[in-house]
């Protein structure tokens, strides 16, 4: 406590010393303000002829690739700033002209300065040709790392991030990822609209139509083609125009319009530059060999051997040794066989199963931090996923114990059910003309072994008489069983409701029989037939189709009469009948055999 009344008195009395020096403090203060804002600023601050070229790099980059050799003395003069500025415009003329010489060692310190000390403004730009001198030395994975930072810092610069997209996109189609290009293309297309910029979007849209062919969506591909083709023609940029050309030809040829494949073809070959020469050749050689062609085949595919990329020559290749294979020239084919497979190999090497993986990755990169957060949550879903398949394991485990128990007791309710059918037919005493005639036949060999017994086997004869008379009995019983059953029939066919079935069959102008009409063809059935469609639904359930397909074969009606009262085909008919008996009984039968089962009951 004594300190802090001390200090609290002592502070005052500074206060009244330094009083006099205020205004000199303030002075100085704001004027070391002032100073370190110019000189921050001037970090900022480069030279008018920088900027032009700068500006020159986006319309005349040869202009500003001469402006910039003018400027090289100049630039030792310069400070730090100007001269990594100078640097950096340097390979963004380089690259605009296509004369870039990729080298690590020329754009990593400029992409350390930004990301230090030099202006942050610059740092996307850096980034950016960071990713595009790792894109042409072919390290995929790298280039599309600095193209997601460039993304992530260039804000709201849109012409920046088109550029940077596409060529992520053409990243992506190298390595075979097209979905994923075709995605970036579509960002190139949607930013360049936002901005009017018509040539980016006939850019972004004709990128999208390879990333849509890759992935062979002929349709939308073509319709891509056609709308980067309109924008460019309402543009009257020649230029433009015939680059699409060549687009709209190769789409042509996919789907086999060769005519007009090779039309706009040679459309773009009339005013083609030297590095198009190969992309030319190529599309017209492939039109020549779709339409069997070969002189002319031979001729392009000799001119891509002189001018075009590997891609190309490796095509021309194949094309020639196919070719002179065909011909019988041996030698010939197999050299250019042999061209071929060398060519194809170093291609294949560019682009490995590895680097696709590991494209794959960095497209989704995460600070090492999130990577860990990352495996932790693999972790823990690897948990899930075992714990989950442990009880989907333990679900089928069970599935399975009740499809044994459910087909088990199918099995005991299709022998119970057959047993029933059996008790139903023994009890309905409904014997057929065939049993009848075997009684008769018995009756007849009993009368004719009566006749040959002698009188003291009059025991016998008598025992043979009662079997006789017993079989006779059992004779008039079928035939008053088939006499009443015939009555059932003809009272069936008789009734007012069989008629109106009938009639809807014959007419066409007939009405089609209601639900009422249905339910007194049941009565009836039933009536005559002795509780008929009680016994059949104590079977099994049976559907509202199969039900009454049943009830018009009881009523007497064929096949084809059915079909026509439901509105169906005598095919399906037939299939439901079949069906339905493979149901009852558990086998295959065929649908006269379910007539036959309805028929007995």
């Amino acid at each position: 406590m004594e300190r802090k009344t001390r200090f609290s008195f002592a502070f005052p009395s500074l206060i009244r010393i330094f009083a006099p020096m205020k205004q000199i403090v303030y002075t100085v203060i704001l004027s070391l303000t002032i100073s370190s804002v110019i000189v921050s600023c001037g970090q900022h601050r480069y030279p008018p002829l920088l900027l032009a070229a700068d500006s020159l790099c986006n319309v005349k980059p040869d202009s500003a690739v001469s402006l910039l050799l003018k400027l090289r003395p100049q630039m030792r003069q310069e400070g730090k700033a100007a001269r990594m500025y100078y640097d950096l415009l340097r390979i963004k003329a380089a690259d605009k002209t296509d004369r870039l010489n990729p080298s690590a060692d020329s754009i990593l310190p400029l992409v350390a300065y930004y990301e230090g000390r030099g202006d942050k403004r610059l740092l996307p730009t850096a980034y950016y040709y960071a990713g595009r001198t790792y894109y042409e030395l072919h390290d995929a994975p790298q280039a599309l790392e600095y193209f997601q930072k460039a993304a992530e810092r260039s804000g709201d610069d849109l012409a920046l991030k088109c550029r940077i997209y596409s060529n992520i996109g053409y990243l992506f189609m190298y390595q075979g990822l097209y979905d994923e290009a075709y995605q970036s293309f579509s960002k190139v297309s949607n930013y360049s609209e936002q901005i009017n910029d018509t040539i980016g979007m006939i850019y972004g849209l004709r990128d999208k139509t390879i990333a849509l062919e890759a992935q062979g969506k002929h349709d939308e591909s073509l319709k891509s083609i056609r709308q980067s083709y309109g924008l460019a023609r309402s543009h009257g940029s020649i230029r433009m125009i015939k680059s699409v050309e060549l687009y709209l030809a190769n789409q042509f040829k996919h789907i086999g319009c060769y005519d007009s494949a090779l039309y706009y073809a040679r459309k773009a070959q009339m005013s083609m530059l030297p590095s198009e020469r190969s992309s030319v050749f190529s599309t017209l050689a492939s039109i020549y060999k779709k339409t069997q062609q070969e002189d002319s085949m031979i001729c392009y595919s000799m001119k891509m051997l002189e001018v075009g990329n590997a891609y190309a020559k490796d095509s021309a290749y194949k094309y020639l040794a196919r070719v002179y294979l065909q011909r019988g020239d041996l030698r010939k084919g197999y050299e250019f066989l042999s061209q071929f497979f060398a060519e194809d190999d170093l291609l294949r090497s560019k682009t490995t199963t590895e680097a696709t993986a590991r494209v794959s990755a960095i497209y989704s990169y995460q600070q090492r931090e999130k990577q860990n957060q990352e495996l932790e949550k693999k972790n823990q879903r690897r948990e899930k996923i075992i714990f989950f398949s442990a009880i989907f394991t333990a679900f089928l485990l069970f599935v399975f114990v009740q499809i044994v128990i459910y087909y088990r007791k199918k099995q005991r309710e299709l022998i119970r059910r057959h047993q029933y059918v059996e008790l139903l037919k023994d009890k309905s005493l409904m014997k057929t003309q065939r049993q009848i005639d075997e009684n008769l036949e018995k009756i007849a060999l009993l009368e004719q072994k009566i006749s040959h017994m002698d009188m003291e086997r009059k025991d016998r004869i008598k025992e043979l008489e009662r079997e006789k008379e017993r079989l006779v009995s059992r004779n008039y019983i079928a035939e008053i069983g088939l006499k009443e059953r015939g009555k059932s029939e003809e009272a069936v066919m008789n009734s007012p409701i069989y008629h109106v079935f009938s009639e809807s069959y014959i007419s066409s102008s007939a009405r089609t029989p209601s639900e009422a009409d249905w339910k007194d063809l049941e009565y009836l059935i039933d009536r005559e037939y002795d509780g008929f469609t009680r016994k059949l639904r104590s079977l099994c359930p049976l559907s509202k189709q199969e039900y009454r397909i049943s009830l018009l074969i009881k009523a007497g009606f064929r096949p084809t009469y059915i079909s026509k009262l439901l509105n169906t085909s005598k095919n399906n008919v037939s299939t439901i009948r079949s069906r339905a008996y493979n149901r009852y009984f558990g086998k295959k039968g065929s649908a006269e055999k379910w007539d036959e089962f309805i028929k007995s009951l």
